[in-house]
């Protein structure tokens, strides 16, 4: 397992930063699942500015069905736009539910993870939310380790 020191990789100019760390390691299940949430901010670019490669973003309000398949993006409805491992997606603005208990979809977070064979690889996971209107969100990142760490 490895520490990463967030203030050291991340635009740390008013300390929010400061004792957040994250582990590059190998994950079980319950400790996905238990993973400390990061509030109002994610280290996701700092971590990609760094040279960690980002492997996925699970929205975890589409885990939980927030989004259904006839929402389609139209003029008439505010839409939030992510940018995933398969290009940009757009999704219609739903409101915050809250933090909610990952456990109640453990097994389509499990399938996504497998894909990413997280069980034997070492890797950065972490949640970051933020509740409220009119930004909100609720996602799970991925990333692996440096390039460099990799062949050196």
């Amino acid at each position: 397992m490895k520490t990463i020191k967030l203030k050291e990789i991340t635009n740390n100019e008013d300390g929010f930063w400061n004792n957040k760390t994250l582990e590059l390691k190998k994950w079980n299940l319950d400790e996905i699942l238990a993973v400390k949430i990061i509030e109002g901010a994610t280290p996701a670019y700092g971590l990609e500015d760094a040279g960690f490669i980002f492997e996925e973003k699970i929205d975890v309000k589409e885990l939980f069905g927030d989004y259904l398949e006839k929402d389609v993006h139209d003029a008439s409805r505010i839409s939030i736009v992510s940018n995933t491992p398969d290009g940009i997606q757009r999704r219609p603005w739903t409101s915050s539910k809250g933090k909610r208990n990952l456990k109640s979809v453990k097994s389509k977070l499990e399938k996504i993870l497998e894909k990413l064979d997280y069980r034997n690889r070492d890797l950065i996971i972490f949640r970051t939310f933020k509740g409220g209107y009119p930004t909100n969100w609720d996602s799970i990142w991925v990333f692996s380790e440096k390039l460099e760490d990799k062949n050196g």
